[in-house]
Protein backbone atom coordinates (compact mmCIF):
# COMPACT_ATOMS: atom_id res chain seq x y z
CA UNK A 1 0.00 0.00 0.00
CA UNK A 2 2.55 2.24 0.61
CA UNK A 3 4.54 1.65 -2.45
CA UNK A 4 1.17 2.34 -4.76
CA UNK A 5 0.58 5.56 -2.16
CA UNK A 6 4.66 6.97 -3.16
CA UNK A 7 3.68 5.59 -6.90
CA UNK A 8 0.43 8.06 -7.42
CA UNK A 9 2.29 10.98 -5.53
CA UNK A 10 5.31 10.82 -7.83
CA UNK A 11 3.03 10.48 -10.46
CA UNK A 12 1.15 13.47 -10.06
CA UNK A 13 4.38 15.49 -9.22
CA UNK A 14 5.63 14.73 -11.94
CA UNK A 15 2.73 15.30 -13.94
CA UNK A 16 2.15 18.53 -12.72
CA UNK A 17 5.92 19.76 -12.82
CA UNK A 18 6.47 18.81 -16.63
CA UNK A 19 3.69 20.57 -17.78
CA UNK A 20 4.48 23.76 -15.70
CA UNK A 21 8.10 23.36 -16.51
CA UNK A 22 7.26 23.61 -20.03
CA UNK A 23 4.76 26.23 -19.83
CA UNK A 24 7.50 28.64 -18.09
CA UNK A 25 10.21 27.27 -20.94
CA UNK A 26 7.93 28.60 -23.36
CA UNK A 27 7.27 32.13 -21.79
CA UNK A 28 10.94 32.57 -21.39
CA UNK A 29 11.72 31.31 -25.01
CA UNK A 30 14.03 28.45 -23.51
CA UNK A 31 15.17 25.76 -25.78
CA UNK A 32 14.29 21.70 -24.86
CA UNK A 33 18.31 20.92 -24.16
CA UNK A 34 17.71 23.65 -21.21
CA UNK A 35 14.26 22.43 -20.03
CA UNK A 36 15.68 19.09 -19.72
CA UNK A 37 18.80 20.59 -17.72
CA UNK A 38 16.31 22.27 -15.68
CA UNK A 39 13.66 19.09 -15.38
CA UNK A 40 17.36 16.84 -14.22
CA UNK A 41 17.94 19.63 -11.40
CA UNK A 42 14.73 19.24 -10.43
CA UNK A 43 14.28 15.47 -10.33
CA UNK A 44 17.80 15.55 -8.74
CA UNK A 45 16.65 17.94 -5.37
CA UNK A 46 13.15 16.05 -4.99
CA UNK A 47 14.85 12.25 -5.09
CA UNK A 48 17.79 12.96 -2.98
CA UNK A 49 17.42 10.78 0.58
CA UNK A 50 15.79 14.04 2.46
CA UNK A 51 13.96 14.97 -0.86
CA UNK A 52 10.57 15.08 0.90
CA UNK A 53 12.05 17.77 3.40
CA UNK A 54 13.12 19.92 0.71
CA UNK A 55 9.16 20.07 -0.75
CA UNK A 56 7.60 20.02 2.72
CA UNK A 57 5.85 23.46 3.38
CA UNK A 58 7.37 25.53 -0.27
CA UNK A 59 5.35 25.49 -3.50
CA UNK A 60 6.39 23.44 -6.85
CA UNK A 61 6.93 26.55 -8.69
CA UNK A 62 9.57 27.90 -6.03
CA UNK A 63 11.57 25.01 -7.14
CA UNK A 64 11.14 24.80 -10.95
CA UNK A 65 12.02 28.85 -10.96
CA UNK A 66 15.13 28.16 -9.34
CA UNK A 67 16.08 25.40 -11.25
CA UNK A 68 15.09 27.46 -14.53
CA UNK A 69 17.59 30.12 -12.74
CA UNK A 70 20.20 28.20 -12.17
CA UNK A 71 20.26 26.56 -15.25
CA UNK A 72 20.62 29.54 -16.96
CA UNK A 73 23.02 31.15 -14.94
CA UNK A 74 25.52 28.37 -15.19
CA UNK A 75 24.84 25.96 -17.91
CA UNK A 76 24.09 28.55 -20.68
CA UNK A 77 25.59 31.61 -19.63
CA UNK A 78 22.65 33.78 -20.55
CA UNK A 79 21.98 36.92 -18.82
CA UNK A 80 18.60 35.67 -17.52
CA UNK A 81 18.19 37.88 -14.19
CA UNK A 82 16.03 36.30 -11.68
CA UNK A 83 13.56 39.51 -11.56
CA UNK A 84 12.99 39.13 -15.14
CA UNK A 85 11.76 35.24 -14.30
CA UNK A 86 9.49 36.34 -11.89
CA UNK A 87 8.34 38.96 -13.71
CA UNK A 88 7.52 36.73 -16.68
CA UNK A 89 5.96 33.85 -14.30
CA UNK A 90 3.44 36.65 -12.34
CA UNK A 91 2.23 37.28 -15.73
CA UNK A 92 1.32 33.88 -16.53
CA UNK A 93 -2.81 33.16 -15.66
CA UNK A 94 -3.49 32.02 -11.69
CA UNK A 95 -0.12 33.23 -10.41
CA UNK A 96 0.20 34.77 -7.36
CA UNK A 97 3.18 36.67 -6.18
CA UNK A 98 2.70 35.02 -2.71
CA UNK A 99 4.64 32.35 -4.01
CA UNK A 100 7.80 34.35 -4.84
CA UNK A 101 7.69 36.32 -1.62
CA UNK A 102 7.34 34.07 0.90
CA UNK A 103 9.22 30.95 0.77
CA UNK A 104 10.51 28.50 3.58
CA UNK A 105 14.38 29.11 4.32
CA UNK A 106 14.16 27.08 7.99
CA UNK A 107 11.60 25.34 10.55
CA UNK A 108 12.92 25.04 13.93
CA UNK A 109 13.50 27.25 16.88
CA UNK A 110 13.41 30.59 17.40
CA UNK A 111 17.28 30.95 17.51
CA UNK A 112 17.56 28.68 14.53
CA UNK A 113 15.12 30.42 12.28
CA UNK A 114 16.50 34.05 13.32
CA UNK A 115 20.63 33.16 12.66
CA UNK A 116 19.64 33.37 8.67
CA UNK A 117 19.43 37.39 9.42
CA UNK A 118 16.83 40.44 9.83
CA UNK A 119 15.50 39.59 6.44
CA UNK A 120 13.92 36.88 7.40
CA UNK A 121 10.23 36.70 8.70
CA UNK A 122 10.01 34.21 11.72
CA UNK A 123 6.67 33.50 12.90
CA UNK A 124 5.49 30.45 15.28
CA UNK A 125 3.59 27.50 13.75
CA UNK A 126 1.39 24.95 15.21
CA UNK A 127 2.81 21.86 16.46
CA UNK A 128 2.81 19.15 14.24
CA UNK A 129 2.00 16.61 16.89
CA UNK A 130 0.17 16.83 20.37
CA UNK A 131 3.91 14.63 22.28
CA UNK A 132 6.01 17.57 20.42
CA UNK A 133 7.28 19.97 23.22
CA UNK A 134 8.01 24.00 22.47
CA UNK A 135 6.76 25.93 19.83
CA UNK A 136 8.05 25.59 16.33
CA UNK A 137 8.98 28.87 13.82
CA UNK A 138 9.32 29.06 10.21
CA UNK A 139 11.92 31.76 8.74
CA UNK A 140 10.49 32.62 5.65
CA UNK A 141 11.85 35.56 2.57
CA UNK A 142 11.50 35.91 -1.03
CA UNK A 143 12.76 32.93 -3.54
CA UNK A 144 15.62 35.11 -4.00
CA UNK A 145 16.85 34.75 -0.50
CA UNK A 146 16.00 31.18 -0.67
CA UNK A 147 18.04 30.20 -3.64
CA UNK A 148 21.08 31.71 -1.96
CA UNK A 149 20.78 30.28 1.33
CA UNK A 150 18.86 27.19 0.97
CA UNK A 151 18.92 26.39 -2.76
CA UNK A 152 22.46 26.61 -4.00
CA UNK A 153 23.99 25.36 -0.98
CA UNK A 154 22.27 22.04 -1.79
CA UNK A 155 22.45 21.81 -5.41
CA UNK A 156 25.13 23.60 -6.66
CA UNK A 157 27.32 20.55 -6.79
CA UNK A 158 25.71 19.11 -8.86
CA UNK A 159 24.96 21.99 -11.00
CA UNK A 160 28.14 23.13 -11.65
CA UNK A 161 28.67 19.94 -13.38
CA UNK A 162 26.19 21.23 -16.23
CA UNK A 163 28.83 24.19 -16.67
CA UNK A 164 30.50 24.02 -20.17
CA UNK A 165 33.52 24.10 -18.24
CA UNK A 166 33.13 20.74 -17.12
CA UNK A 167 34.68 17.47 -18.38
CA UNK A 168 32.11 15.63 -20.37
CA UNK A 169 32.62 12.58 -18.31
CA UNK A 170 31.41 14.46 -15.17
CA UNK A 171 27.98 15.83 -16.63
CA UNK A 172 25.26 13.83 -15.55
CA UNK A 173 22.61 12.31 -17.84
CA UNK A 174 20.04 14.19 -18.58
CA UNK A 175 16.29 12.92 -17.37
CA UNK A 176 13.71 12.25 -19.07
CA UNK A 177 11.00 14.37 -19.16
CA UNK A 178 7.71 13.00 -18.12
CA UNK A 179 5.58 13.67 -21.40
CA UNK A 180 2.44 16.07 -21.31
CA UNK A 181 -1.01 15.67 -22.39
CA UNK A 182 0.25 16.32 -25.95
CA UNK A 183 2.57 13.66 -26.71
CA UNK A 184 0.82 10.70 -28.56
CA UNK A 185 3.32 7.97 -27.17
CA UNK A 186 2.80 7.13 -23.66
CA UNK A 187 6.20 6.17 -21.94
CA UNK A 188 6.91 4.85 -18.40
CA UNK A 189 9.82 6.11 -16.49
CA UNK A 190 11.59 5.10 -13.39
CA UNK A 191 11.65 7.35 -10.13
CA UNK A 192 15.64 7.69 -9.94
CA UNK A 193 16.65 5.81 -6.28
CA UNK A 194 13.62 3.25 -6.34
CA UNK A 195 13.43 -0.25 -8.19
CA UNK A 196 9.81 -0.75 -8.40
CA UNK A 197 8.52 3.44 -8.65
CA UNK A 198 7.04 4.07 -12.38
CA UNK A 199 5.63 7.07 -13.70
CA UNK A 200 3.26 6.37 -16.23
CA UNK A 201 0.70 8.85 -18.23
CA UNK A 202 -1.88 9.94 -15.75
CA UNK A 203 -5.83 8.66 -18.09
Amino acid sequence: RKSRSLDIFFRKLYRVASLRLKLYCETLGLDERLRRQAWTCFEHSVTQPDGELFLEGRHLDQLLLCALYAVCKICAGRELSFKHIISQYLALPNRHRHTCRNVLIVRGDEAECQRFGPEERVTAVEKESACASGAVFEGRANIIRFYNLVYMPRMKDFILRFSPSSPAVEQPPLAEVPPSHTDSRPQRLQVPGTSDVYLSPLR
